[in-house]
């Protein structure tokens, strides 16, 4: 199971690049477009950060039983950044729909605001290998949504140009307008954050319970030496304290094996011989 999500995470990958350039070399086709400006949309740093995720994820998920933790928070955040583009872009799109406004979307944008969020919601969900995640995540899920708003906000208003309707103050009625817009966009990040937190704490335990138990089948077979990276029958869970040996407080083995083990003794020399 995990190495078929690891093919299909690099599948995504490439998916994705290829979208990206196709996405490039369709916007060099209008005259008002700049290079410069692709690179700021929301969503195409996100993609390029899920591609640079699923390439890594891909390729670990082939070698390790588990994903590390650096790797599942930034998973965390940028599926939630992907989500978030694909909602504001479907609104978009809508709302240009509604207004008789002709609103073209190619098969690049398609690819990149519905088709791929909908892969990092799978693979978040569907994938094993992924441990539960802290709650103390939540806190960092709006430091690159601040900084990019910060920095796209003052480049718009040095260059004349923005991404997105909303960070034009002509367009929403000044700057409370934009600070009302961000406002609404920093709840919705936080709460989608927290969805996906609880759900890592939910789901999907089956899937990684039957990976764990194929990987201590493995390490019992003769010669196998035991690993420290599935821990009580599961994979190592960020939200549970371990000791110093990479194991969880209270449980040295899994049920199972705890039951066949005993406690070890010292066999002292007897000084009547």
């Amino acid at each position: 199971m995990r190495i078929a999500w690891g093919i299909a995470r690099l599948v995504a990958a490439l998916v994705g690049i290829a979208a990206l350039v196709a996405r490039f070399e369709y916007g060099l086709g209008f005259g008002s477009f700049a290079t410069e400006n692709f690179f700021w949309y929301f969503t195409i740093q996100t993609a390029f950060s899920a591609v640079a995720l699923w390439g890594v994820g891909g390729t670990l998920a082939l070698l390790r039983p588990s994903d590390p933790r650096w790797l599942t928070s930034s998973r965390l955040l940028v599926t939630c950044y992907q989500i978030i583009s694909g909602v504001v872009y479907g609104t978009i799109v809508a709302g240009a729909a509604a207004t008789d406004y002709r609103f073209e979307v190619p098969v690049s944008d398609r690819i990149l605001h519905y088709w791929l969020p909908a892969f990092a919601i799978l693979d978040w969900v569907l994938a094993p290998g992924r441990g539960r995640i802290s709650w103390k995540r939540l806190s960092v899920a709006l430091v690159f949504p601040m900084l990019w708003g910060a920095a796209t906000v003052w480049r718009g208003a040095s260059v004349g140009w923005y991404p997105y309707f909303f960070f034009d103050p002509d367009q929403v009625g000044g700057w409370w307008g934009i600070a009302a817009y961000l406002a609404v966009m920093g709840v919705v990040i936080t709460a989608l954050t927290a969805v996906l937190i609880a759900v890592s704490h939910l789901l999907p335990r089956p899937l990684r319970d039957a990976d764990a138990r194929d990987m201590r089948a493995a390490r019992s077979e003769p010669g196998a030496s035991r690993g420290a990276s599935v821990v009580d029958g599961g994979y190592r869970d960020e939200a549970v304290p371990v000791t110093a040996n990479g194991r969880r407080r209270g449980s040295l083995w899994p049920p199972e094996e705890r039951r066949h083990r005993l406690p070890w003794k010292v066999a002292w020399p007897d000084p009547r011989r």
